[in-house]
């Protein structure tokens, strides 16, 4: 056996509300396995593709490429805990360990550590023949002593991996880190969560870089390889467009965490926002290659693919898109660009709605640029109104940037564009200024590229 699967552990008895302890229980598990020596782990998001899924193991450990999977369970009630886990090797269908375990909540820590032993005892004979089991420690990567603390990570974590109700998520990691302030992981994940504020809440960007970098600075302190950390510092200055503190401290936290998915996704996320596009890609290839079944991350890729790469490839990405959410907006607007660099206007368009009903705001200005494209001026102006009303209420100033672009009214572009940047406008760091053809016209305006250097960014 050289790799394995750590499903998600069954939440028995229904309670949903407890559902994040059993995914901080399996994620716990993987990351102490993947420390062993000369054992591959599956990632995070494709272990979790699987939830809900009657595949058999042969499937599991096709689509894995994996040798051996461990599965489980956990029945929490109240502060009484069991937890039952098997480890099978996939080819035969045989069974090489399995056990349960009941234990009160105050001592869940001690069932990791038994459970970490005992499944690196029964992997050690199957990775190298000998029967000494690899010393492996859930402790090193939890970072906390402290059960309540624990509990409120968890919580925290499993809301800021669904992107659902990231404030919460917040509140839970400070509650957290109030329990044990040296923990280290809560500040961290408080760092992460604070650079995503402003993409999905009404946070002020400057007011989520500061705190990124407050929450940072502590994690660090604490512990100066903290992968996550340094990457949430990272992004934190590709938002304030410094971009080579950036790229310092992207290469710090992958130093420090070479397994660090979102680590190169955002790494590349910074890079496509400077219009370098083909470095943008071997970040974003790297991430896709550790978390294939991230959609955000197939997304970005496939936005900065399609300014260097020939449109075949991109619609393979575009596929792949679809199927992992055949109705989400964003997978529409590769689509439509895919279409648009086609030659197809018209079908860019309805992809996003330009023409059947306006989307959310993430797609609409680029409804504009391609009704334009088609020679659907009047629909144009109609859905540009509609977004300049949007944003007059609680919009980001970078949709209107687009809109005035697509529309091809530079004094517009040129004054919405620094008042963006006034704000460091969340949005712009995408909107891809030195490379779209959203912007063709605005880039022969020398007031246009008098912004751009205000963002440190110059054309090609």
């Amino acid at each position: 056996i050289h790799s394995i699967a750590v499903l998600p552990f069954e939440n028995v008895g229904g309670d949903t509300a407890t559902l994040y302890f059993s995914d901080g229980m399996r994620d716990e598990l993987a990351t102490a396995l993947g420390k062993v020596p000369s054992l591959s782990v599956a990632s995070r998001t494709s272990s979790y593709a699987f939830r809900g899924r009657n595949a058999s193991l042969q499937d599991i450990g096709r689509e894995l490429h994996v040798d051996a999977v461990l599965e489980g369970t956990v029945r929490r009630a109240g502060d009484q805990l069991r937890i039952s886990a098997q480890l099978t090797r996939v080819q035969s269908g045989m069974g090489l360990w399995s056990n349960s375990y009941q234990r009160r909540m105050t001592d869940v820590f001690a069932v990791q550590e038994e459970l970490a032993r005992a499944i690196s005892g029964a992997l050690s004979t199957a990775l190298d023949g000998s029967s000494k089991p690899a010393n492996v420690s859930v402790a090193s990567s939890r970072g906390t002593s402290n059960p309540e603390a624990y509990d409120l990570y968890l919580r925290g974590r499993y809301l800021w991996y669904a992107r659902r109700d990231l404030p919460r998520a917040l509140g839970f990691f400070k509650q957290a880190v109030a329990r044990d302030t040296a923990y280290v992981q809560a500040y961290a994940a408080m760092a992460s969560t604070y650079v995503l504020l402003p993409y999905y809440s009404a946070m002020e960007p400057r007011e989520g870089i500061k705190q990124a970098r407050v929450a940072a600075a502590r994690a660090l302190a604490l512990d100066s390889a903290s992968a996550e950390a340094h990457s949430a510092l990272a992004f934190s200055y590709g938002m304030a467009f410094q971009w080579d503190d950036a790229e310092r401290e992207f290469r710090r936290a992958i130093a420090s965490d070479s397994t660090l998915a979102n680590a190169y996704h955002w790494y590349g996320y910074v890079l496509s926002g400077q219009g370098r596009d083909i470095d943008a890609v071997k970040q974003f290839e790297r991430a896709v290659k550790l978390e294939p079944l991230v959609l955000v991350f197939q997304q970005n890729y496939a936005f900065a693919l399609i300014n260097v790469a020939p449109l075949e490839r991109v619609r393979l990405i575009g596929q792949r898109m679809s199927e992992l959410a055949p109705n989400d907006e964003v997978t529409a607007s590769v689509l439509a660009q895919i279409a648009s660099k086609a030659g197809f206007p018209d079908s860019a368009a309805r992809l996003v709605g330009g023409t059947n009903g306006a989307k959310t705001d993430r797609v609409r200005p680029l409804g504009v640029f391609y009704l334009m494209q088609a020679a659907h001026r009047q629909q144009a102006e109609r859905l540009a109104l509609q977004i300049e009303a949007d944003v007059a209420k609680s919009g980001r100033l970078s949709d209107l940037v687009e809109v005035y672009a697509a529309l091809g009214e530079n004094d517009k572009v040129i004054a919405t564009l620094n008042r963006a940047i006034d704000k460091l406008d969340a949005g712009l760091t995408t909107t891809q200024l030195v490379q779209s053809p959203l912007f063709d016209k605005a880039r022969k305006d020398p007031r246009f590229v008098a912004a751009l250097a205000r963002m440190n960014l110059k054309l090609p």
